[in-house]
């Protein structure tokens, strides 16, 4: 039990590391986007810097062999068309005084501008640095306080069996409560927009740890309740399981895609932790159609590629196990989870990228899409090799 929890754990948190990669990722390519854009279109780049090679000698020297400031084209033309005369007339004045202002404001930057924004930048990388203490020190601690959580009230559970200092009902009930008590704090927390007097901790997401915690508290009842004390049945604790699994993918939405990876995986792992004496594949192929049509929804509204690519991996791993370790194949089963996904694929994840007038260049390659595609072909190829 506690390996297992261990690599549930692990599962996680590469979750969590890949998304995170993929973010980063694509903020660089819009970045690229961006200065290909300013190239194609001819704008100006800053020149680069013009004092790097006067570095160290006096200022004398600097001020001698400073190239001279050419002047704007227009200004040039301007004066070659004005005649000389004209320049007698210009009287000393307040008019005098604006146009010479103006003059100098249509002048080129200084080449020593640069330098300037050389030392700007050094706060902005001081500021960078302590970014980085500040997650170090108050994100990944309430991360980490939220795991410790999460595997505190399962282990809760287990002293308590242990030791014997509470009846089986009790322990479950009291499981429970803190299950339901996590997830209403948090929704408190993102709702009232109460914030933690510790400097950084605004952006620890606070609520979407403590909906874990309280969603893994709540996994750990029901399969204590069923597989453990035997209090309810595999019927039951399939359909609660299912129902929390569904419910932390649809919470993910306000609470971001390290929840939505958690739903998931306790809603893949529902049929492994539930035993039944008379395996029905239909139950099985139903309810993970409908963990990924709620998988598929989120990650569609989210714009979550990882999220919909694990969904299709997990359908299609159940399949594949099913056909390899049932005696006789249900044909009628595989063909419908087989057609369910496809039908998740065209209609919920790829709805978007088939509307008409959508531009081509903003679609690009759509690798999720490779994942049902290579499960539903094996399948069809292990049906093909052994079709009973």
């Amino acid at each position: 039990m506690f390996f297992s929890l261990i690599a549930i754990a692990a599962v996680i948190a590469l979750f969590v590391i890949v998304s995170r990669q993929q973010n980063r990722i694509a903020l660089v390519e819009r970045e690229l986007g961006v200065l290909r854009a300013l190239v194609q279109s001819g704008a100006s780049l800053p020149a680069p810097k013009a004092d790097a090679a006067q570095e160290g000698l006096p200022d004398e020297i600097k001020a001698a062999v400073a190239p001279v400031a050419p002047l704007a084209d227009g200004v040039a033309e301007e004066i070659v068309a004005k005649p000389e005369a004209a320049e007698g007339e210009a009287a000393a004045g307040p008019w005098t005084k604006a146009q010479s202002a103006a003059a100098q404001s249509a002048r080129p930057i200084d080449p020593a501008q640069p330098a300037t924004l050389a030392e700007t930048s050094a706060p902005a990388k001081a500021a960078r640095q302590t970014d980085v203490e500040t997650a170090l020190g108050t994100r990944w601690a309430v991360w980490v306080g939220g795991i410790a959580l999460a595997l505190g009230g399962l282990f809760l559970i287990r002293y308590t069996i242990e030791a014997g200092i509470f009846g089986p009902g009790v322990r479950l009930a009291m499981a429970g409560i803190l299950g339901v008590v996590l997830i209403a704090g948090a929704e408190f927390i993102r709702r009232t927009g109460f914030r933690v007097p510790v400097q950084g901790a605004a952006g620890a997401y606070i609520p979407s740890i403590l909906t874990a915690a309280g969603a893994f508290i709540l996994f750990g009842t029901v399969y204590a309740a069923h597989g453990i004390y035997g209090f309810i049945g595999p019927a039951t604790a399939f359909a609660l399981l299912g129902v929390i699994g569904v419910a932390t993918i649809g919470a993910s939405l306000v609470h971001g895609l390290a929840l939505a990876g958690i739903g998931l995986v306790g809603a893949m792992v529902t049929p492994a932790l539930v035993a039944s004496q008379a395996p029905n594949p239909w139950a099985l192929f139903v309810y993970l159609a409908i963990v990924l049509a709620a998988s598929a929804a989120t990650a569609r509204i989210r714009d979550w590629k990882a999220l919909m690519a694990a969904a299709f991996a997990g359908t299609g791993i159940w399949t594949i196990l099913y056909m390899v370790d049932a005696p006789d194949v249900n044909l009628a089963a595989v063909l419908f989870i087989s057609l369910a996904t496809l039908a998740v694929l065209a209609w919920v994840w790829l709805a978007s990228f088939l509307r008409a007038g959508r531009d081509e260049a903003a679609r690009g390659f759509d690798w999720p899409s490779i994942v049902p595609g290579f499960f539903i072909a094996l399948s069809a190829v292990g049906l093909s090799v052994d079709p009973a």
